[in-house]
């Protein structure tokens, strides 16, 4: 990564600084999580140390699976010095317990997959294939699941 050395950096370094693509620097710009200056003499985004480390706070905690919206808490967080510990915490938590049911409705469908597959002989005619599978009991869950997932190393804005 780009080593910073102060002042103010460009899109490029950015990218390269904070792990981002130009194209989801330009994404968090345009939803306004992410606020460059532009250089008054030829309006190119100027970016600041607070800019860079917005940008890197988001691609973590996108990587771990925050929304736009949470990061945008979250966000705000960073920047008002009188939050409370305790309010990240509880957003920190709620993303927990949405992993851990994905991970549980995950766990369910692969057991379901997998049920599917020791019953599937493989000679048989299609049909049976689908009533197998229309057979198969699946565990309710109150709220479906959401399942995104961020690919490491992929650098789209969303």
């Amino acid at each position: 990564m780009y080593a910073y050395g102060g002042g103010s950096l460009n899109i490029s370094q950015v990218s390269k600084s904070s792990g981002l693509s130009v194209k989801a620097i330009r994404y968090y710009e345009e939803v306004g999580l992410v606020v460059p200056v532009r250089d008054v003499k030829n309006s190119y985004r100027t970016y600041t140390r607070q800019n860079l480390d917005q940008l890197t706070f988001l691609r973590k905690a996108r990587a771990v699976g925050f929304d736009l919206d949470v990061c945008r808490e979250l966000l705000g967080f960073y920047q008002d010095a009188s939050h409370r510990t305790n309010q990240v915490k509880t957003l920190i938590l709620e993303k927990m317990r949405e992993l851990e049911q994905q991970s549980e409705m995950l766990d369910a469908m692969y057991k379901a997959l997998a049920t599917m597959v020791s019953e599937c002989r493989g000679d048989e005619p299609e049909p049976s294939l689908v009533e197998g599978v229309v057979a198969t009991q699946l565990p309710v869950f109150a709220k479906p699941a959401s399942i995104t997932f961020t690919v490491l190393g992929e650098q789209d804005a969303e």
